[in-house]
């Protein structure tokens, strides 16, 4: 009998995985997909806690505890696994066109200043544009921050699978078609029909997770939001930092391309780049950085992020069940946050207290009795 079976290989049933078998715990890994093909495998590798949906805010003790978890393990899963993933912490500037986004900057400076190993600083235009001459001149300033961090999420993802599986834990390709259940307890993981018992089961699926909800019992309001994103070579050479507007970014690889990100749209489980898409991103880098206009593009992709109804996961142990845990619902910040939450969880499974309040990510939170 394994300790615990892990659904969903994506960066927090990897991370989820590799700690347990940390602690010496005898972990199975099972996703339908290969490891780090859908959303974790699919993005521009930003480990950004101090900004983003719900930060600075209430999501903000788990967004440093996943930055942390993240920094605290790098040189490990590496070791561990053999896989180079370009760790590596960032310089980065926020534009400002107007004076309302100007303000709103300046008030994060505050934040970053408050937060060991991050800086910021104001420039003005022409401080801007003789840093970076590329970006557009009708700026009229950015904030210009060092400290977050930055990953191949699909090697990144990959790693961490890896690095599980030298500590003991088995991967294994298959569809999950139900859990057996004896009382309160989940007593074993259906693939097909294949049985793996374990004594305690998470579920990590990512945008599949209402798929559990029939296993169950229990809604999981999680759907798919549709990133798109492209890979690009940029002209006159790669940037020196990354740079970005709202949600729109341009972000500098080790390896030389630069992501342009993104889109958020609800279209359901169609993972198809589109035209629309493509025209979308690259009008929008276009004007935080004009040349990004001669760009190379090398790749378009499209990833499925988990989200529920207000933004924020869903973590914990669910309601109703004895030895059954539940970390989904990461949304575009899931790169960063799935250490943070597969840790969460580990430490509930072990029958230890996480490192941040679960409560504003309960599951049971949308039911209409709670």
């Amino acid at each position: 009998m394994q300790d615990v079976t892990v659904i969903g290989g994506g960066i927090v049933g990897s991370y989820a995985a590799y700690l347990l078998s940390s602690m010496g715990k005898k972990v199975t890994l099972v996703d339908r997909f290969p490891i780090g093909t859908k959303a974790s495998g699919v993005n521009p590798g930003g480990l950004n806690p101090l900004h983003g949906p719900g930060l600075p805010g209430v999501m903000s003790p788990l967004a440093e505890r996943a930055f942390q978890v993240n920094l605290e393990h790098w040189e490990r899963i590496k070791e561990l696994s053999g896989i180079d993933f370009s760790a590596h912490r960032v310089s980065r500037v926020e534009l400002a066109f107007d004076a309302d986004e100007k303000s709103a900057l300046l008030k994060t400076a505050v934040y970053y200043d408050t937060i060991d190993g991050f800086s910021a600083r104001w420039m003005d235009r022409e401080e801007l544009l003789a840093a970076d001459p590329r970006i557009n001149p009708e700026v009229i300033g950015g904030l210009w921050t060092e400290g977050n961090g930055m990953v191949n999420s699909h090697d990144y993802t990959r790693a961490v699978a890896a690095a599980a599986v030298a500590l003991g834990a088995t991967i294994l390709q298959a569809d999950v078609t139900d859990l057996i259940t004896e009382g309160q307890r989940v007593t074993g993981v259906c693939l097909g029909e294949k049985v793996v018992e374990s004594a305690a089961v998470i579920i990590a699926t990512g945008s599949w997770a209402a798929e559990a909800s029939a296993w169950l019992g229990v809604d999981i309001p999680v759907k798919p939001l549709k990133g798109e994103l492209l890979l690009a070579q940029m002209a006159g050479g790669p940037v020196a930092h990354h740079v970005t507007w709202k949600m729109i970014g341009l972000y500098q690889t080790l390896e030389g391309p630069s992501w342009f990100g993104g889109t958020q749209e609800q279209a359901g489980f169609d993972e198809n780049p589109t035209e629309k898409g493509l025209h979308f991103v690259m009008d929008a880098v276009s004007y935080m950085v004009p040349l990004a206009r001669e760009a190379k593009l090398l790749k378009q992709l499209a990833g499925l992020r988990p989200v529920t109804p207000d933004g924020f996961p869903m973590m914990g142990q669910v309601p109703g069940w004895e030895n059954a845990f539940l970390a989904t619902g990461s949304g575009p910040k899931g790169m960063l946050l799935g250490a943070g939450m597969a840790e969460a969880v580990a430490r509930l499974v072990s029958g230890a207290a996480p490192a941040f309040s679960l409560e504003p990510y309960r599951v049971n939170r949308f039911s209409l009795s709670n």
